[in-house]
């Protein structure tokens, strides 16, 4: 078992170099092939559970993601395996220069109810899965992208677990999404959610700004 030197992730290899790198990064951040973002190739760990709607919308801001970092910030960047997408919860690897790789998982704007319009003004953080294993907000990204209308807010995921267990004992369960400051556990699902204020977000954390 070797570790990537670029995105930090285990994975299994016959390579013997000094300094391993596993396939997908060694295509595009030394091979330097051109990642070319295919809609189809997005969203591919969606739940089951999520309307189609949902996945599009979830399809969408990552496209727009990486449209930002291809073409305005001009980073060279490579799609996710789906292992790592389902697994690791990360949808992109980046990389800023030779030496410098980020793990990126994007999510994007949501509404307080299902049906409503978007609310960029709220952050839902997932403690648990639909099955109640460890949510994305315990995965192995660097930064969660979320999306806002003119612009994707980069939050470092580390400071986002610290103040997310920090706030977990002091939220109540309720019956409704999209209330700040409370926790939701969807019907037909194992999983556990928390609505967070943006602001309280920005203000807690390290963070920076992507214009679109």
């Amino acid at each position: 078992m070797n570790t990537c030197i670029k995105c930090n992730i285990n994975y299994k290899s016959s390579y013997q170099g000094a300094k391993p790198v596993c396939s997908p990064c060694r295509k595009y951040f030394i091979q330097n092939a051109i990642y070319n973002i295919n809609y189809n190739q997005v969203a591919k760990g969606g739940s089951n559970l999520a309307t189609k709607h949902t996945k599009k919308m979830g399809s969408d801001a990552e496209i727009k993601f990486a449209e930002v970092i291809k073409n305005k910030y001009l980073y060279k960047l490579r799609r996710s395996t789906k292992h790592e997408e389902i697994k690791l919860h990360y949808d992109y690897v980046i990389e800023k220069n030779n030496s410098d790789y980020l793990r990126i998982e994007v999510k994007a704007m949501k509404s307080r109810r299902r049906g409503k319009p978007v609310d960029p003004t709220i952050i839902y953080l997932e403690y648990k899965n639909i099955i109640g294993g460890p949510g994305w907000l315990y995965g192995k990204s660097d930064y969660i992208a979320f999306e806002q209308p003119n612009s994707f807010i980069l939050v470092f995921r580390n400071d986002l677990v610290e103040f997310g267990n920090k706030m977990l004992p002091k939220m109540k369960l309720v019956n409704k999404s999209g209330i700040e400051g409370t926790l939701y556990s969807r019907r037909n699902r194992e999983d556990l959610v928390g609505c967070f204020d943006l602001s309280d977000i920005i203000t807690n954390n390290k963070h920076f700004i992507l214009n679109k």
